[in-house]
């Protein structure tokens, strides 16, 4: 069967599909993406438990070679590992739309993707959505067998449009907490990033500048070790310290440039 969606892009295309279906689940993914053989069952099972109305699984990176997909993995497996924390914590920031299963009359109860006027973060919003009625509704699959497996970006134009495709979503889509924690993460890359090159003009800076670099590849390593255990991924610490001063250069530029331009996803120019 073919549906013919009302309006542009895949929030229309998912809610024309959720519309005509009668199933009681609805599970996504995307295009790209590769499940595995217990995908299916591993996101379903959980809702078992009649008080569960929306799974999240998650998602790692494949493919590539060198530091710039490095750099996009890492980051994957950290995104995945603080959704997988604040929804287990009920404090839940983000999700990602590449695997999801939800109920369809949860969806219905809260209107789907109503009041959804961005081109981005429709799964973000469900999922707030729902979280906002009660958070206990809401549950992250840690099971191997729910993995699914996206690609890193091959070129850095495809990865500058799709990361302020991502930051767009920060000052609107998201909550205050995510919004605020956003921004504190903004404030400490961007930081580190001039204190590199004040320390040509100061060099009585580095300690100050040694100490919060051993603060913070302390605490990302530990957390990124932990989520890769969970996700099957193997986290290599020196590349993860090689990758640094990249990391802070990325996240800076997004910053100051996502205020002030549209970006380009799939074809579409969005504003």
């Amino acid at each position: 069967m073919i549906l013919h969606s009302e309006g542009q892009g895949k929030k229309a295309a998912l809610a024309q599909a959720i519309k005509n279906s009668a199933a009681d689940l609805i599970l996504t993914t995307d295009a790209d993406c590769l499940v595995q053989d217990g995908w299916i069952r591993s996101m379903a099972e959980s809702f078992s438990r009649p008080e569960i109305s929306f799974v999240a699984g998650p998602v790692v990176l494949s493919g590539g070679k060198g530091l710039f997909s490095l750099m996009q993995k890492m980051e994957m497996i950290g995104l995945t590992g603080i959704a997988g924390a604040s929804i287990a914590n009920r404090r839940a920031m983000m999700c990602n739309g590449a695997n999801l299963c939800y109920r369809k009359s949860a969806y219905d109860a809260v209107q789907g993707y109503l009041g959804s006027e961005f081109a981005s973060g429709d799964d973000t919003q469900l999922m707030r959505k729902i979280h906002s009625e009660d958070p206990r509704k809401l549950l992250f699959v840690k099971s191997k067998n729910a993995i699914v497996k996206s690609h890193s970006l091959s070129n850095l134009k495809s990865f500058w449009q799709q990361r302020r495709r991502w930051a767009t979503k920060i000052p609107f889509t998201l909550s205050f907490f995510t919004v605020f924690i956003a921004v504190v993460s903004w404030l400490v890359h961007a930081g580190l990033f001039l204190l590199v090159i004040a320390l040509v003009f100061y060099p009585e800076n580095t300690p100050l500048f040694l100490a919060a670099i051993i603060i913070k590849m302390t605490s990302e390593l530990l957390f990124l070790k932990n989520v890769g255990k969970d996700l099957d991924q193997q986290i290599q610490s020196f590349l993860v310290v090689l990758i640094q001063p990249l990391y802070w250069l990325y996240i800076s530029l997004i910053g100051l440039a996502v205020p002030f331009s549209s970006y380009e996803w799939k074809g579409r120019k969005v504003k």
